[in-house]
């Protein structure tokens, strides 16, 4: 049954119907205008694109894809590049031919859409008054500070710090609060329109790279504004275009260990004389054991004669985690008149031999070493879905024991306890409890800690969830 407007409304509020419900299902003012400008916006498309062809001839959109490029490809324009949502828009609203290296004769030194509002062929003055803001507006980095479902996005420009509530509703689909992308706002009838956005995602922690960059333009502009980011358009470019990179195509991370030695395992072997004595004199390396448990673990031979074992060498405390009983440094075993010990840097190395020596002078010869590269290692690492499969039921196991779990979470609390007061490279050196005291501090430990709460949920472990992240920021003040 249909409802007049004056009639009492349906959901019992007492409240006539175009007071009540009817002002929630009718569009808002603003999304009137969001429609206008949008139609507009789909509009102008093609006649930017054939006042392009016109003006600037046929070959403007190869040498543009180039430059958007930075000339990695000189192929020309790609009709399949994933980055046309991102391109087409800096094509017609920032790119315009470089009077020192373009090829286009004749060629306004201006981008096409400021041609075409220029000329005012074929357009109207709507039209005309788009494409002036949009050529108004550059491109920068945005974060988005709230997102409502299937209606808007609260952003922030983190190079101008500008608030913008952006009506789009595909645009609120697989995002998530603290995500960052790149790509153009433009502010108009006093609503905010997303004219431009990269197909791609930028994750929380590389905010740190746009604050540092951010400075770096702010040490010749005190303040940023639209024509300071169009003066330095090809930096804006270029750091999307680092951030594009080290997202679609990230390089292996250079491995170090706990005491900041580069990740290179060597493999060591030694004749030995004896295995009994061998183990008499390096079973100390494993403190947190005693000499008998360590036994248990040995093999015999059928005459009762001790044969082999496999123990941890480890050293007290750890150099990088403050809360940590201990590191291993490696892993011995001894096997008849062989001994291998296996550790993960040059360093460690060398300082097993020099202890070897101190411990055990005579009795051994360093036979061979093995230095194997990390991707080797991780290639023969790399488990069958089966091992992985039988690997995590083990961990489960393991992890039922309650004497582990509350180990493993003494462990994580302390080193959580302690990352507030350690320095962190990421905050350029500073220990999160100075970082937070100032504003820049603030934007780039919450970035960061944003990051550590989406890899928490992403793959919890004991004593490292969600809920310790937020016990971090509520720690900090943040």
């Amino acid at each position: 049954m249909d409802i007049g407007r004056n009639d009492p409304c349906s959901c019992g509020s007492g409240k006539k119907y175009k007071k009540c419900c009817l002002v929630e299902t009718q569009p808002s003012q603003d999304e009137f205008k969001k429609h206008r400008w949008s139609t507009i916006q789909v509009g102008l498309i093609d006649k930017i694109l054939k006042h392009a062809v016109k003006i600037y001839g046929p070959d403007a959109i190869h040498e543009a894809y180039n430059e958007f490029q930075l000339y990695e490809t000189e192929d020309g324009f790609d009709t399949e590049s994933k980055e046309l949502p991102i391109f087409m828009p800096w094509f017609f609203y920032e790119w315009y031919p470089d009077p020192e290296s373009s090829l286009l004769e004749g060629a306004p030194e201006i981008p096409p859409a400021q041609s075409l509002a220029e000329s005012g062929r074929g357009i109207s003055s709507d039209e005309e008054q788009y494409l002036i803001k949009c050529c108004e507006t550059s491109f920068s980095f945005f974060q988005i500070l709230d997102v409502v479902p299937d209606k808007s996005l609260r952003l922030k420009d983190i190079l101008t710090e500008e608030h913008h509530n952006v009506l789009e509703k595909k645009a609120t689909q697989g995002v998530q609060k603290g995500d960052i992308f790149f790509g153009k706002v433009m502010s108009i009838d006093d609503i905010d329109i997303l004219e431009a956005c990269a197909p791609i995602i930028i994750r929380p922690d590389f905010k740190l790279r746009i604050i540092e960059f951010r400075k770096l333009i702010q040490m010749q502009n005190k303040v940023i504004d639209q024509e300071v980011l169009h003066h330095w358009g090809v930096e804006v470019l270029e750091m999307y275009r680092t951030i594009y990179e080290a997202l679609m195509n990230p390089k292996q991370p250079i491995l170090t260990n706990t005491d900041g030695h580069l990740m290179i395992p060597h493999k060591l072997t030694f004749d030995i004389e004896n295995p009994q004595s061998t183990f008499e004199a390096l079973h100390k390396l494993c403190f947190n054991e005693t000499k008998d448990e360590l036994l248990e673990q040995a093999k015999y031979d059928k005459k009762g004669n001790f044969v082999a074992v496999e123990f941890p060498w480890l050293k007290k405390g750890n150099k990088k985690h403050k809360g940590w009983d201990n590191t291993v440094w490696g892993h011995i075993n001894i096997d008849g008149t062989k001994m291998t010990v296996e550790v993960n840097s040059k360093e460690r190395a060398k300082k097993f031999q020099a202890e070897l020596k101190k411990l055990m002078p005579t009795g051994w010869n360093l036979k061979s070493t093995v230095i194997e590269s990390i991707e080797s290692q991780m290639k023969k690492a790399k488990p069958s879905p089966a091992d992985k499969l039988d690997r995590e039921k083990e961990q489960a196991k393991m992890l039922e024991n309650p004497e582990i779990r509350q180990h493993m979470e003494k462990m994580m609390k302390a080193h959580w306890d302690n990352w507030v007061m350690e320095p962190i490279p990421a905050l350029g050196g500073l220990k999160p409890v100075d970082a937070v005291k100032t504003k820049e501090g603030r934007e780039k430990l919450d970035a960061l800690l944003t990051q550590f709460e989406r890899d928490a949920a992403a793959r919890p472990i004991l004593g490292q969830t969600v809920e310790t992240i937020k016990e971090v920021k509520a720690r900090l003040g943040l």
